[in-house]
């Protein structure tokens, strides 16, 4: 009786995975890649993979809808806050590293505790509440919200080292 307990090694062991496990493994998998295939297709009916458009509004540029577009870009190590209102604009750094090479409308704004260069001209007339992205680039986050007197722009880079941005705002005419 002893010697029929033992493992018989004359024999090749079973391969492949009994019925029932091969059977769930074929229907989960195949259920997987089912909705991965949905998921493709909705990805795709909503645009996701189409190549985004170039904005038709020109930085400082007025468009034929009445909306004015600025630009602003930077080299962010940290965080930083632009608070934009008609009577100017305010920089204020979070945390890590000052920006490095800002750029508003593509003129160097060089001293961020003045407004940039042609504020005071561009901002008349501006309902600056109503501003919105148009275009961002940037490894972290890029957000506006509007406040009371105009709106704020956030650049947050949370990664090691520094990252470059650049964010399009339309904004409308009063």
């Amino acid at each position: 009786m002893i010697q029929a307990q033992r493992l018989r090694l004359d024999k090749p062991a079973p391969v492949g995975l009994p019925w029932r496990v091969g059977k769930k493994l074929f229907l989960w998998s195949g259920l997987f890649l089912a909705g991965l295939v949905v998921g493709l297709e909705i990805a795709w009916l909503v645009g996701f993979f189409r190549p985004h458009q170039e904005s038709p509004v020109r930085p400082g540029v007025q468009s034929v809808h009445g909306t004015v577009a600025i630009t602003v870009s930077a080299t962010v190590d940290g965080s930083e806050r632009f608070m934009f209102t008609a009577q100017g604009v305010q920089h204020e750094h979070g945390q890590w590293q000052p920006p490095k090479n800002v750029l508003f409308n593509d003129q160097p704004w060089e001293d961020l505790t003045q407004p940039p260069p042609g504020w005071a001209e561009l901002a008349v007339g501006l309902d600056l509440k109503r501003a919105v992205i148009t275009e961002r680039s940037g490894r972290d986050v890029i957000s506006l919200e509007a406040t009371h007197e105009g709106f704020d722009l956030f650049l947050a880079d949370s990664q090691m080292g520094a990252g470059k941005y650049a964010v399009t705002i339309s904004i409308p005419r009063k």
